[in-house]
């Protein structure tokens, strides 16, 4: 119940952020009706994911960790909705470690910030992978910034 009262206030939070109404992308159809309403959901856990995984970077740090989901999501090689690529088994160690738990404590505006800007204009369309210790043993190294490595 907590959780669900949560997501209810990150929607409110999105709708207050002045995001332009958006059409739930494609992944998204198998939810009917209810489709934007998930994807909305979706934006808020994804806002406490850059917290979690990105809550000490800098503004565009923690945009370039929303485009690795992101892009995630437009890759046939990843599920087709961002709550999926979150919590799909062994991508995000903030799930397991309970990081993301407390971020739906603490995210910040800037974390919300993040996630509109990357809506609205990617700044890196091809990264899919990120790491803290190093450049990830999957895809080729693209570069690093702040903490993370990325990797394309």
């Amino acid at each position: 119940m907590k959780r669900i009262s949560l997501m209810i206030v990150f929607v409110m939070l999105f709708l207050l952020m002045d995001i332009p109404a958006l059409a739930a992308p494609k992944g998204y159809d198998k939810y009917g009706d209810l489709a934007d309403e998930y994807y909305y959901d979706d934006l808020g856990l994804l806002a406490c994911v850059v917290q979690a995984e990105a809550g000490n970077q800098d503004l565009y740090g923690k945009e370039l960790v929303a485009d690795v989901v992101l892009n995630r999501m437009d890759n046939d090689m990843f599920p087709s909705t961002i709550k999926e690529i979150i919590f799909q088994q062994n991508q995000f160690s903030t799930v397991t470690d309970g990081a993301l738990n407390k971020a739906y404590y603490t995210v910040t505006d800037e974390c919300y910030q993040a996630v509109k800007n990357e809506i609205a204009d990617r700044n890196d369309n091809s990264i899919i992978f990120f790491s803290a210790g190093g450049y990830s043993q999957y895809g080729a190294n693209a570069y690093k910034y702040g903490d993370h490595y990325f990797s394309r």
